[in-house]
């Protein structure tokens, strides 16, 4: 042990900053002494090469420190990459979550700290299936892994009310400009406020309409509350988070037959042995007779 922890710190101290490439491959052994000489020392060079151990500098580790009364991972070191894909930031600082800090921690770009203790990548297990779920946690991991960014759902669901919300107030104060000034006021004509007003009465029509008629569902569509993540493409530069490209389903193995897609970009996810992904959709199948 004492022997590998000198090598990795050997090389760690002296890493391999060049290889030199002889160029064009030779097919055919030479019988001179320049070119046996060239290719035992590209031989030589290349058994340095694969006996030289990579060694991952602690500088290029993120530190983050756990807080469980809140249930989440507090950034204080930040390293190249690390909030691109992973986290949001707020007044409080940069923030992970139970699976985005168990993953990196696995990914070994972040070490974490609770009460000055390392935590090590089971007790980040520990944490993820506790506050998650393992098999959320596998399907999460393995979309990582392949430069998939994950939002969860409800957090998506929130900034869009926030947007709307700050839309909607936005819209209001205007209104509000606008009545106070007098204008616009004798710009619009008689007609466009009889045809709004027309528009209300026969949208309040509806709405009762919709309320007093059965109505027809089925039980095992998805829903908001079903869905776990919002999936982001890699070339998805959508910064705000809200304009997700699929939506993330983790399921059981035997519900997945009786579970139908009411939008094309619902992904499923099962945990078996293996994490695997579907797509589901309604598809009217005729009848057929045979004689």
């Amino acid at each position: 042990m004492n022997e590998l922890a000198t090598k990795l710190i050997e090389d760690n101290k002296s890493p391999l900053m060049k290889f030199e490439n002889v160029g064009s491959k030779l097919f055919f052994r030479c019988d001179n002494e320049s070119s046996l000489k060239l290719v035992d020392d590209q031989v030589h060079h290349l058994e340095k090469l694969l006996s030289h151990s990579r060694v991952t500098r602690r500088n290029a580790r993120g530190q983050a420190t756990w807080c469980p009364e809140k249930k989440v991972a507090k950034v204080s070191i930040v390293t190249k990459g690390l909030i691109q894909n992973f986290g949001c930031q707020n007044k409080n600082g940069i923030i992970l979550l139970p699976e985005e800090m168990c993953f990196l921690v696995e990914m070994n770009r972040l070490e974490v700290t609770q009460n000055e203790i390392p935590l090590s990548i089971q007790d980040c297990y520990d944490i993820v299936t506790e506050n998650l779920g393992f098999n959320i946690y596998r399907a999460y991991r393995k979309l990582a892994q392949h430069g998939y960014r994950l939002i969860r759902y409800e957090d998506i669901l929130n900034k869009k009310d926030q947007e709307q919300y700050k839309t909607e107030t936005q819209s209001r104060k205007r209104k509000t400009t606008t009545d106070e000034t007098g204008e616009g006021c004798s710009k619009k004509p008689l007609t466009e406020t009889v045809n709004r007003l027309q528009l209300e009465v026969i949208n309040n029509i509806f709405e009762r309409i919709k309320q007093a008629a059965p109505s027809q569902s089925s039980p095992h569509e998805s829903e908001a509350r079903d869905i776990h993540y919002g999936v982001f493409l890699p070339n998805n530069k959508c910064k705000r988070g809200i304009n997700c490209d699929y939506r993330l389903i983790v399921c059981n193995e035997n519900l997945l037959e009786q579970l139908q897609s009411d939008g094309p970009d619902i992904i499923y996810a099962v945990c078996t042995d293996d994490v695997s992904f579907y797509q589901a959709a309604k598809v009217n199948i005729p009848f057929c007779d045979y004689i």
